[in-house]
């Protein structure tokens, strides 16, 4: 098992501000009991690179980010390394995606399936207590990232078991860009695209389905409140669902039209309502969607919530 901690400052000020005679023997042996720890294993065995900094923060939105450094040592006495671990899951421990850099040589970055990440991998066990607690063991395939569309990925095996008692804090202001449905896939990666005629909003599941808000003229902040109805080939403001059938690997993060099958849709989507709050401008909307394939219905999204501050 590789373990790695971290002791806060406060902390190290006390523990070399007092004598021997103030520190108990027991207090010394709590110490060196390390509040985070780690077993990492990369196609069954440990990393050659020693693992510091394992780190876990929440605050940022609704979701949980692990992660750790790599340092090699060598033979002059200096060292390389750098952030080598990141793993971003729901609070209810629905994974999103994974990352991992390998700095032996040669250095090589890995991902877990781009757009698919629940394609290849498990959660095992999941526990967590809000900023107190983290238990999480997971297993799987990542891939060493192509820029070749016609390269087949080859695996690679990931298993981990984290334990984070010590939180590091997180600073960043949050603002609501939230997808919530009824289905078990959980939406991320929301993005506002604009161009010079039109703007669309675009978010990712951790299962592979793209929903997409389309033909807008202005920001859905800027629109104002009531219903807003479509149909399969309507090209007023809609709502568009497609789904990833492409072969997992991590490939350039971009959409390969040949790679999504397209549903027809058809519903509404309204705007309820629109607050100001620290001079930001947020929008509820809610939404109800029929995805048919070739008459049959594969999703339908009843009342499904959409926050949204861009």
């Amino acid at each position: 098992m590789v373990r790695s901690f971290t002791i806060p400052l406060f902390l190290l000020f006390i523990i070399t501000g007092c004598s021997p005679d103030t520190v108990s023997e027991e207090e010394n042996m709590s110490e060196d009991i390390p509040l985070n720890t780690i077993d990492f294993t990369i196609n069954g065995e440990e990393p050659v690179a020693g693992i510091r900094y394992l780190s876990a923060f929440t605050g940022c939105g609704e979701n949980l980010s692990v992660s750790f450094a790599h340092w090699i040592e060598t033979s002059n006495g200096t060292g390389y390394g750098g952030s080598a671990f990141d793993m971003s899951l729901t609070t209810s421990g629905d994974l999103l995606n994974v990352y991992y850099r390998d700095y032996d040589e040669p250095s090589s970055t890995y991902y877990s399936p781009f757009f698919t990440a629940l394609s290849t991998f498990q959660v095992e066990e999941f526990e967590y207590v809000d900023n107190e607690m983290l238990r999480i063991k997971i297993k799987g395939q990542i891939f060493e990232q192509t820029y070749n569309y016609f390269e087949v990925p080859e695996p690679t095996e990931l298993s981990t078991e984290i334990i984070i008692k010590d939180f590091s804090t997180c600073n960043q202001d949050f603002f609501p860009n939230t997808i919530i449905t009824d289905y078990n896939f959980v939406f991320h990666k929301i993005s506002r695209v604009q161009s010079s005629e039109t703007i669309f909003y675009r978010a990712f599941s951790n299962a592979g389905h793209l929903l997409e808000f389309k033909n807008l003229d202005e920001r859905l902040t800027n629109l104002p409140e009531g219903v807003y109805s479509f149909e399969e080939d309507s090209v007023s403001p809609r709502v568009n669902l497609s789904e990833f059938i492409g072969v997992p690997r991590a490939f350039v993060n971009n959409i390969i039209i040949d790679e999504w099958k397209n549903y027809e849709t058809s519903g509404s989507f309204e705007i309820i309502k629109v607050r100001n709050s620290d001079g930001e401008t947020f929008s509820q909307i809610i939404f109800n969607v029929l995805a048919m394939e070739n008459g049959t219905i594969k999703y339908e999204f009843n009342n499904a919530v959409f926050e949204t501050s861009w």
